[in-house]
């Protein structure tokens, strides 16, 4: 059971990581934009 646990501690981090870069990339394309204008 030990072993089954990081697994899923990984998916869900995994799944955190996306959305985090999602959010992160969003404000790169809007400062960018902001830059470029």
């Amino acid at each position: 059971m030990a072993g089954e646990k990081p697994q899923l501690n990984s998916k869900r981090t995994i799944l955190l990581f996306r959305h985090d870069d999602d959010q992160i990339l969003s404000k790169v394309r809007k400062y960018s934009g902001q830059a470029a204008n």
